[in-house]
């Protein structure tokens, strides 16, 4: 039984609701590998691990929340200095005892502690887990509650790989896996439970794929025809030539809208690549002439007026578009919900406003959702079932490779609009080594000069003494004591009411004003053709996908585009990442490299990817198993084994969580 301190650190991990069971599914982040190494051998930045005698006083120092203690120890052959960070209650009783320590070697003669006692060193060599750690909690506790939930419940682990499968592949039973992963016997046995619940993890997904492919199948909907001339005659009316990816995007959506089966296609481009367009014509060939409706979902308030104001400029005079936001007045909702019960709103643009219970259409037959990772599965769901066998258009602009997607997303058509509009220049990619504009102001005034818009992008609103990061109100409030009347410059954030919001835009789209400080609110979506350079302070706070949907802002014209990147960071993580993205333009290219970085459990930050979140398994490294567990799925699906059916049962149960990254 678990103590009562054990139980507090539990809940803190897990949820007091959670089956105790749920912390074996926590895997280490690492593993030390804990081998006793002759002195003699030991280098610089090496783990370190031996008998010696303490031969001094301990002496702990405070500075506040931090403690550094230090003593002095000898071995057979040398005398080193010890260093103890952040542990206020060593065991002051080892002194001129001997003892087994377990460090690193950080100079010729001293070394950083992170275990000391009396034990043997037999029983501190070995491979030893690493977990996620929280404040106040140490690896010793969290290594010995799982080692001791582990013993409690290893009977009660079920099997979750199917028979024939554990000897096609020569895998660990899945209860093997468990207690290899937290408590390995070696190395050879770690790589097996590794391998074994990689595949359990991808062999459970790709069955909820195939379950939630054959669910689509069974949705039949009634003939539809759709208005192919008046999408021809908007297609020949547009003031710029459609690449041939987005003809063959549109044609595949047209054949999707009159086939008996409901559409679950993904639309993936860059940004900047035309996604929007694509969606319009969707939008029209159902709409046209029809008591068909259509929900435009969009994941911020500034992407649905800014495509409201784009569909009601491009195709308002053939249908009619109405907005729906958080923001608007009890009376502007009231008149839009009942304009759209009485069928006198064909589109309706929305964010998570879509989704409530005053919302009802009278004839839903389309939706489509722009970035759907945002929003929650259920939330998806809530909104499709206020029709009858809804169509569902999905676009995202954080692309990945055509062949990973096929893989992992079976269950949907995918297009790829892989072909940037003609006479578009690549946007050149600036990194700044200081996190000011002083050095590149000159620039930015002649790029001003010339009759271009700036945008400037800061991490926070205003300023906060702990984050230490450029803020929209100060840099505002400086640039405009800097520039005075010569530059007119304006800010934009989220704390502003939806009026403000589209006040702001329509005068930088208008070209009122020539610089726009602004936070990541205007990441998605923002089509101003006139702004074609940017500045992003404290670039290292950004992730891979965030700075490329923000550079996608500009270069939406013939013009040469320029993207500042500021940091002052000495972090060699973010400054590989800041340079990767400094040197690699396209947005397929910087996903794959994310992924590598960063696993896919944290690919471009999970929500903003759309990519499903394994805990294991990693669909770039593992990309072959992918393949392979995606057939074995189709046999158990379609497979009369009793045991193979209890475990398509069990996937039935969890589904929607495990294909909560698409429909």
């Amino acid at each position: 039984m678990l103590t009562k301190k054990q139980r507090s650190i539990l809940n803190s991990y897990i949820g007091e609701d959670s089956d105790d069971k749920a912390v074996l599914s926590i895997y280490p982040l690492r593993y030390e590998f804990r081998e006793i190494i002759d002195e003699s051998q030991w280098q610089i930045s090496m783990k370190v691990l031996f008998r010696a005698t303490i031969i001094s006083a301990i002496k702990t120092q405070r500075f506040g929340n931090r403690s550094i203690t230090r003593f002095r120890v000898m071995t057979d052959y040398n005398e080193y200095d010890c260093i103890i960070f952040n542990n206020r209650f060593v065991d002051k009783s080892l002194e001129n005892q001997e003892v087994s320590i377990y460090g690193t070697l950080s100079d010729k003669f001293q070394i950083v502690v992170s275990q000391m006692n009396r034990k043997s060193l037999n029983e501190l060599e070995g491979i030893f887990p690493v977990y996620s750690q929280k404040e106040g909690v140490t690896q010793y506790q969290i290594r010995s509650i799982i080692k001791k939930v582990l013993k409690e419940n290893y009977h009660q682990i079920e099997e979750i790989i199917p028979e024939k499968y554990i000897k096609k592949y020569k895998l660990l039973t899945y209860r093997e896996a468990i207690k290899e992963i937290h408590f390995p016997h070696s190395a050879l046995h770690l790589k097996h439970a590794e391998r074994t619940l990689k595949y359990a993890e991808a062999l459970q997904y790709q069955v909820a794929i195939g379950l939630s492919k054959k669910e689509n199948q069974l949705i039949i909907k009634k003939n539809q025809t759709i208005d192919k001339e008046i999408v021809r005659q908007f297609i020949s009316d547009l003031p710029f030539e459609m690449t041939d990816d987005q003809q063959q995007t549109i044609q595949s959506i047209m054949i999707d809208l009159q086939r008996p089966q409901v559409m679950r296609r993904l639309v993936m481009g860059d940004v900047g690549s035309g996604k929007t367009v694509v969606a319009t014509a969707a939008i029209l060939a159902m709409g046209f002439q029809s008591n068909r409706q259509i929900a435009f979902l969009c994941p911020t308030e500034v992407l649905a007026y800014q495509h409201y104001e784009t569909l009601t400029k491009q195709i308002g005079q053939y249908i009619k578009v109405g907005l729906l936001t958080g923001s608007m007045s009890s009376n502007e909702k009231r008149d839009i919900l009942d304009k759209l019960r009485n069928n006198e709103i064909t589109c309706l643009i929305g964010t998570h406003s879509l989704f409530s219970e005053p919302v009802t259409f009278n004839n839903l037959k389309l939706v489509i959702m722009d970035e759907q990772h945002r929003f929650g599965v259920t939330q998806r769901q809530a909104l499709l079932q206020k029709g009858e066998s809804v169509d569902v258009l999905m676009l995202s602009a954080t692309p990945i490779p055509r062949t990973l997607a096929s893989s992992l997303y079976s269950h949907i058509d995918i297009s790829t609009i892989e072909t940037m509009p003609i006479n578009r220049q690549r946007v050149i990619t600036k990194l700044i080594r200081e996190n000011t504009i002083t050095s590149i102001l000159d620039e930015l005034i002649e790029r001003i000069s010339l009759k271009d818009q700036v945008y400037v992008i800061c991490p926070s609103i205003e300023e906060d003494n702990k984050l230490q990061v450029k803020n929209v109100k100060t840099i505002t409030k400086n640039l405009k004591k800097e520039f005075g009347s010569k530059i007119i410059v304006e800010m934009i954030h989220g704390q502003m009411n939806r009026e403000e919001i589209a006040s702001v835009l329509n005068d930088f789209k208008a070209h009122k004003i020539d610089m726009l400080v602004s936070t990541t609110v205007i990441e998605v979506g923002i089509h101003i053709e006139n702004a074609n350079t940017m500045v992003i302070y404290n670039g290292e706070r950004f992730g891979l996908s965030q700075l490329h949907q923000l550079r996608g802002r500009i270069g939406r014209n013939e013009k040469q585009a320029v993207c500042y990147v500021l940091c002052d960071t000495n972090d060699q993580n973010s400054l590989q990442r800041l340079e990767m993205f400094e040197k690699e333009s396209s947005g397929f290219a910087l996903s794959m490299i994310d992924l590598k970085l960063r696993g896919s459990g944290d690919l471009l930050g999970i929500r903003q990817s759309g990519m499903p979140m394994f805990t294991i398994f990693n669909p770039i490294r593992d990309e072959k198993m992918l393949v392979e567990s995606a057939k074995d799925a189709w046999e158990i699906i379609n497979s009369s084994d009793s045991q193979e059916k209890a475990f398509v049962k069990k996937i039935v149960k969890i589904k929607d969580s495990i294909v909560d990254a698409m429909i």
